[in-house]
């Protein structure tokens, strides 16, 4: 069986020959052809050709392109930090006023360093998507409005100043439909929704149910009107909200390592959810692969695609990447 088929078959409910497993593996494939973080995130051809290894490297079902929140707002005029072997952090937040808002324009997205990603998933599809199931991301509405307006700021305006939230959500959703659109001609099989400030560690589900799911579901919506699949990932303890966050017309949820798989059984099909950090950086590969073959089992019967439940971190050994695929196998 494909890799691919083998992970569309899994969550549409059909037959698989075993479980897939998709890690998140971005930043860290720059390990594996010599470049810098830096690099790869500004230079398509760069990031492919890391991806390309790490799929040749590892063997596992599918690519993400590599993970960065920082994207989507550096493209509507905000300021990041370029470090040589880290992942970049927004160093202003401009939107403090409704005025502030009216001042935003959304740009052609050619002209922004989201080609780049747009350039990668056109290479991913061309040269490794006939086999290997191959996914975008786009940063989601409510964490990108955290990054343009601060998080603290974000959080008091959603008890004080709720309209301006939900224009300045109807801003960003709007915003993101034009990356979508730009995304879905490049071949992708999915986009995953990266919502990490929505995390259970961050806000309540009240306010994830009165500000998060209903951008998230249109957004959702719009990717599976472009032919693609979304994937929702949001970090943390999620465990309150996993069925909200079902809800959102998402055709998977990518969930952490905090979350009790016993609560997301029955739901929708579940990617994760080994520690990137703790299992995946301290644990000898034994001990990866015994965690991970006990993911799949707690989830026997279950829609599951085997997977980190965030992004690799550069400083994990390549042995325990190993142990993690090969404990499907």
């Amino acid at each position: 069986m494909r890799p691919k088929d083998r992970v569309k078959n899994t969550v549409s409910g059909n037959a698989v020959d075993r479980t897939p497993v998709v890690p998140i593996l971005g930043a860290y494939s720059s390990k594996l052809t010599g470049i810098s973080v830096r690099e790869g995130l500004e230079d398509a051809n760069k990031q492919y050709e890391a991806q390309k290894r790490a799929i040749e490297t590892f063997g596992y079902d599918g690519s993400f392109t590599w993970m960065d929140l920082t994207a989507e707002a550096e493209a509507l005029g905000l300021k990041r930090s370029r470090p040589e072997n880290d992942l970049p952090a927004i160093l202003e937040h401009p939107l403090k006023t409704k005025e502030d808002l009216n001042k935003l324009n959304i740009p052609r997205i050619e002209d922004t360093r989201l080609q780049v990603f747009v350039e990668t998933c056109e290479k991913l599809s061309d040269n490794l998507g006939k086999n290997h199931f191959i996914s975008s991301y786009v940063v989601g509405p409510y964490t990108l409005v955290g990054l343009l307006m601060d998080v603290e700021k974000l959080l008091m305006s959603c008890l004080k100043d709720q309209n301006f939230v939900h224009e300045s959500l109807e801003f960003v959703v709007s915003y993101l439909k034009e990356y979508i659109d730009r995304l879905s001609g490049t071949g992708v099989d999915a986009i995953t929704v990266l919502e990490p400030t929505a995390s259970g560690s961050l806000i309540s589900p009240k306010i994830f149910r009165e500000f998060v799911s209903a951008p998230l579901r249109d957004t959702n919506r719009y990717i599976s009107q472009k032919n693609m699949n979304p994937i929702l990932h949001v970090c943390g303890n999620t465990n309150p909200i996993l069925k909200d966050m079902a809800e959102t017309e998402t055709m998977a949820l990518s969930i952490g390592s905090k979350v009790d798989l016993n609560n997301a059984k029955g739901l929708i099909p579940i990617i994760g959810n080994i520690d990137p950090s703790t299992t995946m950086i301290e644990k000898k590969p034994e001990e990866v692969k015994y965690l991970s073959r006990k993911c799949v089992e707690d989830m026997k019967g279950e829609e599951f695609i085997l997977s980190t439940g965030c992004d690799i971190a550069l400083g994990t050994p390549e042995e325990n990447i190993k142990a993690l695929v090969n404990a499907v196998r």
